[in-house]
C-alpha cells in the first residue's frame, strides 16, 4: 500500500509522471529548435557556391563542400542550365580538372548527374597541398562544347565549422537536465527500497 501512495505522489492529474513530461517537453524542443535550424534540403546536396558564369550556350554553377575547403576531399557540385532560358541541362558530359602550386598532384575527374533529369554533376576531388589551385569544368552536350576556369585558395586544416559546435552545445543544454531529473528518480528509488 505504501508504495502506491508513493507513486501516487510522483504522478499528476493526467497519470503522466512529472520526469516523462519534462523529456517530452525537452525532447518537443529540441525537435523544434532542430527544424528552425537546419537548412531545407537541396538536390546539391546544400553546396556553398564559388563560381557562377554564363559561357557560350550554358550558364555554369559551380557549389563545393565544405564551404572553407581545405586539403584532403573537396565535393565539387556543377549545375548547369542553358545560358538564354535557364532551361536545366541534363544530357552533359562534365569533367573537372585540378591543378595546384608547384608540387601537388593534379588531376581530372567525370563529375556524374545521378537522376536521369537533374541538372546537377557531382564529384569528389582530392587535393592535397594548400595554396592558390585553378579547376577548370570542362562541358560537353547537344549544345556544344565550352570550358571555364577559376581559382579556389586551399587551407591546410579545414575551418571550424561554428554553427556545428554552437548546435552541439545547445543539445548538451537541453539535454542536462534530463540527467539531473534522471539521477534524482534514481535517487529516490533506492532511498524507498
Amino acid at each position: 500500500m505504501r508504495i502506491q501512495q508513493i507513486r501516487l505522489k510522483r504522478v499528476n492529474s493526467d497519470g503522466i509522471a512529472p520526469p516523462a513530461l519534462v523529456s517530452v517537453g525537452l525532447a518537443l524542443a529540441i525537435l523544434v529548435w532542430l527544424l528552425a535550424t537546419v537548412a531545407a534540403a537541396r538536390a546539391d546536396g546544400g553546396s556553398t557556391e564559388v563560381f557562377r558564369t554564363k559561357q557560350g550556350p550554358y550558364e555554369i554553377i559551380v557549389g563545393i563542400i565544405p564551404p572553407t575547403p581545405a586539403v584532403g576531399v573537396v565535393h565539387f557540385s556543377v549545375t548547369l542550365g542553358e545560358a538564354g532560358t535557364g532551361r536545366p541541362v541534363t544530357q552533359a558530359t562534365v569533367n573537372i580538372s585540378a591543378q595546384g602550386p608547384q608540387g601537388s598532384t593534379g588531376s581530372t575527374v567525370a563529375a556524374t548527374n545521378t537522376f536521369a533529369a537533374s541538372p546537377y554533376y557531382d564529384t569528389n576531388i582530392a587535393v592535397d597541398k594548400p595554396g592558390e589551385w585553378q579547376f577548370q569544368v570542362a562541358v560537353d552536350s547537344p549544345l556544344g562544347k565550352e570550358h571555364v576556369t577559376f581559382p579556389l585558395k586551399v587551407l591546410s586544416q579545414a575551418a571550424v565549422n561554428w554553427q556545428a559546435v554552437a548546435s552541439l552545445m545547445v543539445a548538451l543544454v537541453l539535454a542536462l537536465p534530463l540527467v539531473i531529473v534522471g539521477y534524482r528518480s534514481l535517487r529516490r528509488q533506492r532511498r524507498t527500497r
